[in-house]
């Protein structure tokens, strides 16, 4: 099984935290929120989708320079 990083960004519908996983860093286990992340993790993560396990929203990380997590419909 591989390591990884992760990056914790707040669900837009109901603000719980919602998991994303690197492999771009040096998968340490380490934790990120999205005002701490390495810019090669957040390169990684941009575009990827996760359902939040509390509301089931979908949620897409966007940006370039901050991420934003939004709602996918």
């Amino acid at each position: 099984m591989g390591m990884f990083d992760r990056v914790w960004v707040s669900c837009p519908s109901c603000g719980r935290g919602i998991e994303f996983q690197s492999k771009s860093g040096p998968c340490t286990l380490s934790d990120y929120s999205t005002g701490d992340i390495p810019p090669k993790i957040a390169a990684d993560i941009i575009g990827d989708i996760e359902r939040c396990e509390n509301c089931k929203t979908a949620v897409k990380i966007e940006g370039q320079v901050v991420l934003t997590p939004v709602k996918v419909r």
